[in-house]
Order: C-alpha cells, then structure tokens, then sequence
C-alpha cells in the first residue's frame, strides 16, 4: 500500500508532502517540506526506512536555510548502535525513534511501536533533529495513550506538551498549533523497486 499526505504547519508556516510505502517488511517514507520561518525560506528533505517492528533503520535528511545545506545520514545497526557518516555515534546510546522538528510523521513510530493501551505510558530517548538551528542531540520523550485515536505528547523535563490526534494508521491528522493534515490519500503499491533503500544504503 501507498499513501500520500499533505500536511500543513502553523508555528513554521510550512507545507509538507509526505510519501508512504506500506510492506510486510516495514515502511519507507520520503517526504519533502518547504516553509518560511523568522523571515528565512527553508526546505527540508527527508528519507526514513524502519522495520516491521517500526523501529527506524535508517535516516537521511537535506535541509536548506540560511544559504546552507546540512545533511545528516545515520543507521541503527542490529546492536541497537547508531552510525554516521562519520563512524559511531555513542552519544546516541538507548535512542530507538528519531524525532523530525519540522514534520508530525516522525510521532507515529514511537505511537506504533509501544502499542499503549488507553491510560498507558512510556518515557522513551529519541534521536532529535532540531533542523532550524541545525542541531541533533537525544532526548527524553512521553507518550500517553488518552484513546485509540488521542495521545498525549510531552518532553522531559517536560517544558511542552500537546495533546496529538492521530488515525486508525497512527499518522497525526491534528497536533494542535503545530500541524494539521490537508489531505490524504491511499493507493495500491505497484512499484516493486526498491529505490528507496537504494537511496539510503
């Protein structure tokens, strides 16, 4: 299965078309984000592979602002490490999900893979891209399970949190003053390349 999705963002006034493959195997995303942010035009390129489990497996990201291009290219190694371009990366120990700033999607991979049940929580440590102001760092997170369409989101030391609505898929259709979904759509996967992976090996 396939699915696209617009969203569309309040506080970064941006508009994101995001392309899903569904496979037995895992998902494959790749989704381009365009806005305008403290008086700067950006753009945001982003390729995300996990597994069936919905951990990601690997993530490469291009972001244009500022009259700069940073990149980012990482994979989560079987061991649960994280490698770059550069070689290991240990400050990222214990991260399972990766955290986009400029985007709702990356929230359905911890939602997806904790399965809490209503009234459920987990603290999680997430790989975070800050790609305004150019940064990866881990983080601690929240998830709690309000309804099988609701959740409450909240960083730790908790300084935000949010009340996140999301659909039967897990993806966020409203994560109130940040994003909201304009339109989506599922189609029938008749592609069987695999150029994504190809992309991110």
């Amino acid at each position: 299965m396939q699915k696209e999705i617009l969203w569309t963002g309040q506080e970064y006034h941006s508009l994101e078309r995001c392309y899903i493959r569904f496979r037995q195997t895992g998902m494959e995303v790749k989704s381009t984000i365009i806005g305008f942010y403290q008086h700067e035009i950006y753009q945001a390129n982003y390729h995300l592979l996990t597994g069936a489990d919905w951990i990601a497996k690997k993530v490469a990201i291009e972001m244009h602002h500022r009259g700069r291009q940073d990149s980012y290219n990482l994979e989560r190694m079987e061991t649960g490490e994280w490698r770059s371009s550069d070689g290991a990366a240990p400050q990222f120990a214990g991260c399972i999900d990766v955290d986009i700033s400029l985007t709702p999607f990356t929230n359905t991979l911890p939602v997806k893979r904790l399965g809490l049940l209503p009234g459920a929580a987990a603290t999680i440590r997430v790989l975070y891209f800050d790609l305004l102001n150019g940064e990866l760092r881990p983080v601690n997170q929240r998830y709690t399970c309000l309804s099988a369409d609701s959740y409450r989101y909240e960083n730790v030391p908790k300084d935000f949190e949010a009340v996140v609505q999301i659909d039967p898929e897990g993806l966020v259709t409203d994560y109130p003053g940040l994003f909201s979904r304009t339109a989506s759509g599922t189609y029938p996967d008749t592609n069987d390349s695999d150029s994504l992976s190809s992309a991110l090996a």
